[in-house]
């Protein structure tokens, strides 16, 4: 008797789940792009975050295989996932990668857990340090942290709804939402929907802020980096308050590398997150930078 009261409240939960959310859910469906590929993407956003999730609970195992395979892993917020071209990295540097940054303002802890399910031994690691880049985890990471064994059976089968939805049912409606999708694969985004916006940075913007003293927990992140990386490399995407100088100086201080870009101007969507044309631009420095510092060939690895 009692375990038939169980299921009921169970049933009824679940019942009050689908009616409080689908609505919601089915018209993020309608306002969103169609996933571009289905069996290499996943969705990350559309209308909220599903990437946090996605990672925290491995709904693919596959990733691990290609993180842990990875020659070069980038680290950061969804500046550094702005920022890489993809199509400019795969041409002129041939080494296997994989994009490690989140949106929502991510701090460094989420990636550290992240990393913590794979084994990775990669050549070099990237990490573009900015001020969302701190010991904070964001409001979506402690959502997904914080999930009962009921939410998280819930929000599971949320994400597997839209994810079959917009991966299978042609799209009437016009585009209304930014959305975008991850590749399994290398873990960069494409997006869609993003504000069609050249704002101009200068030398002075990028070192308008200042970095402060350096947490604890972010000199104990690097110092870990360290310890699964070959080569760690400090950057900061060119943005306005950014503070490049200070990248440099704690670089130095860390016994690290650091890549800052000496290219006068970039253009940016919103004042962070680069535009296209800067992006390939910075990518193509930053496959430069790396060939002559460290004498990489350009053989496929």
């Amino acid at each position: 008797m009692r375990n038939k009261r169980y299921i009921a409240i169970f049933f009824l939960a679940f019942s009050g789940f689908l009616f409080g959310h689908l609505g919601k859910t089915f018209w993020n469906v309608l306002g969103c792009e169609r996933n571009p590929a289905s069996k290499e993407y996943f969705i990350a956003t559309c209308g909220g975050d599903y990437e946090h999730r996605w990672y925290y609970y491995r709904y693919n195992q596959n990733y691990v295989r290609y993180l842990d395979s990875a020659k070069i892993i980038f680290l950061g917020s969804s500046t550094i996932q702005m920022a890489i071209d993809r199509t400019e990295l795969n041409k002129n540097f041939k080494r296997s990668y994989y994009l490690l940054g989140f949106s929502f303002g991510e701090g460094y802890g989420f990636s550290r857990l992240v990393l913590a399910n794979a084994r990775p031994k990669p050549e070099f690691t990237i990490l573009n340090l900015d001020k969302f880049f701190s010991k904070k985890f964001s409001v979506v990471a402690k959502d997904v942290m914080t999930d009962t064994i009921v939410t998280r059976f819930l929000k599971h089968a949320e994400f597997l709804i839209v994810d079959f939805l917009l991966s299978h049912v042609k799209r009437q409606s016009p585009v209304v939402m930014g959305s975008a999708y991850r590749s399994v694969r290398d873990g960069g985004w494409k997006v869609f929907g993003s504000p069609d916006l050249r704002i101009l940075i200068t030398k002075k913007d990028r070192n308008s802020a200042k970095l402060g003293k350096p947490d604890d927990g972010l000199i104990a992140y690097i110092k870990y980096l360290k310890t699964i990386s070959k080569n760690v490399v400090l950057t900061q995407t060119p943005q306005k308050g950014g503070f490049e100088n200070d990248i440099v100086n704690l670089s130095r201080k860390l016994g690290v590398d650091y890549f800052i870009d000496n290219q006068s101007s970039y253009l940016t969507m919103d004042g962070t997150h680069l535009s296209p044309s800067s992006a390939k631009l910075w990518t193509t420095n930053l496959v430069h930078f790396l060939k002559n510092r460290y004498q990489v060939t350009t053989a496929i690895q």
